[in-house]
């Protein structure tokens, strides 16, 4: 092996070394975890006044949500399923009685430990409107 061919490869393995690979991001999915109450307002094209509700959601240490909410303002109950990824990105599936919406939106954490987001409401391709939420972690140990 030539000289040369030794002093790159001498100064690959010490870039390699000296350089370790980047710590572990503690933005992982299970900094969501933990289980939240909270309120929504929907937004529907068109409509005159805003709907409100309370929610209940757990998130795994998978990032799986599972809850129940109740719309408020015409007294209906829908439960929902679907992922929240490390980044933020939310994926619902809400089901009331009546129909099924899909979701999709962001969410972020709050410096108490509580969750914030936006979330766009479908039927089929037909957005239905915007829901903003913020819950609040039920049991604060899990931070």
């Amino acid at each position: 092996m030539s000289a040369r061919m030794r002093f790159w490869l001498a100064l690959l393995g010490w870039i390699i070394l000296s350089h370790p690979a980047a710590a572990k991001d503690d933005r992982d999915v299970a900094r969501f975890a933990g289980t939240y109450t909270g309120k929504y307002t929907f937004f529907a094209p068109g409509a005159d006044e805003p709907q409100e509700g309370v929610i209940t959601s757990t998130v795994d240490e998978k990032g799986n949500v599972t809850g129940e909410g109740t719309n408020t303002t015409v007294n209906q109950t829908a439960k929902h399923t679907g992922t929240i990824d490390a980044d933020g990105r939310v994926k619902l599936v809400i089901e009331f009685p009546n129909a099924t919406y899909t979701c999709v939106g962001t969410a972020a954490k709050t410096k108490k430990g509580g969750i914030v987001g936006t979330l766009i409401q479908k039927s089929g391709a037909r957005m239905m409107g915007a829901l903003e939420y913020e819950v609040t972690l039920k049991d604060s140990a899990k931070k």
